[in-house]
């Protein structure tokens, strides 16, 4: 089986494809606005909306999708907590995407999925040695004056993303900068080992 998985971004859209569980193909789609007053990078794509942002991420999406012959796309859910104009925008890449890959023919809706942010960093934090999910956190008692100690599971940040990818595919990521969107295809690795973990066990 062939699986595309995306974490869909307007900035750094990461996509990882595998074959039969392992990865063979990873591409970045990075994309700015020319309204940005940041220096321009040679390796982003400049437009003049966020209109032209998506349309062209999802056609890249597309192509990559017709190339690979992909059987299943995956991408993260959406987070329906956050709040903003950027959340506004990555609903709308979010379904232009499942529109693009249905209308286009490539992939019914049964085989377009998703996977929910918070479990795919529990199946990440699952993959770190056991030392590393654990922290420990220090308080002082109001009524004696003494620190307190307690555990409790690690919060899952990017290079937390990162070290559990190092963990499950060693020097999968050698080479690569943040900058350069090193946790981002940490992301989209993870999306896609998680949904692939769900169909093992039969929840997809």
């Amino acid at each position: 089986m062939k699986l595309m998985s995306v974490d869909q971004s307007l900035s750094h859209c990461a996509v990882v494809i595998f074959d039969d569980g392992v990865p063979v193909y990873r591409e970045m789609i990075r994309t700015g606005s020319n309204n940005s007053k940041s220096k321009k990078n040679k390796d982003v794509i400049y437009f003049d909306n966020v209109h032209e942002q998506i349309r062209f991420i999802v056609g890249r999406i597309l192509t990559l999708a017709e190339e690979h012959r992909i059987d299943k796309y995956v991408m993260e859910a959406l987070s329906l907590s956050s709040i903003g104009s950027a959340t506004r925008d990555l609903a709308g890449l979010f379904y232009c995407i499942v529109y693009g890959l249905y209308q286009s023919a490539i992939l019914g809706y049964q085989a377009i999925h998703t996977v929910a942010p918070t479990s795919v960093k529990a199946y990440a934090r699952a993959l770190l040695p056991e030392s590393e999910r654990i922290v420990v956190k220090e308080k002082v008692d109001k009524k004696t004056g003494k620190k307190v100690y307690s555990t409790g599971q690690v919060k899952m940040e990017k290079s937390h993303m990162v070290r559990a990818v190092d963990c499950d595919f060693p020097g999968w990521l050698d080479g690569m900068t943040l900058a350069a969107g090193k946790a981002d295809y940490a992301d989209a690795y993870l999306i896609g080992k998680k949904f692939l973990e769900d169909i093992s066990v039969g929840k997809e």
